[in-house]
């Protein structure tokens, strides 16, 4: 799955990424943000925007969840009190990430350093 991303679709799945945040930075229902039409392309790019996806979550906590879900088939296990916090569960798919081969693993990103209890 760790396959080399050409330049020209790291600007697609960047164009998209940009404009879903345009169009849904503003809305607090998750749910709409998960079903705004970029964020369904992405989706529907497949297995190819996983390594994207994940260095945007080394980056900071975003609403990657359904996206990395949907694709992969794979689900990361939440505590109770875990719940909507971001930083946690995108901390936790970068490590299913590392251990799935699915990136390889970098410098400690920032979601995986300092208190995950944001």
């Amino acid at each position: 799955m760790n396959e080399t991303v050409d330049v020209n679709f790291r600007q697609v799945f960047s164009d998209l990424v940009e404009q879903w945040h345009r169009e849904t930075g503003f809305l607090s229902n998750s749910q709409k943000i998960v079903d705004h039409p970029c964020y369904r392309t992405l989706i529907a790019m497949g297995w190819k925007v996983v390594p994207l996806i994940i260095e945007e979550l080394e980056k900071g906590p975003d609403f990657w969840f359904d996206a990395l879900e949907e694709i992969t088939g794979e689900r990361v296990m939440i505590a109770p009190k875990e719940e909507g916090n971001l930083k946690i569960i995108s901390a936790k798919w970068v490590a299913l990430a590392y251990e799935k081969g699915w990136v390889e693993k970098r410098k400690t990103p920032a979601c995986l350093s300092g208190p995950q209890g944001d």
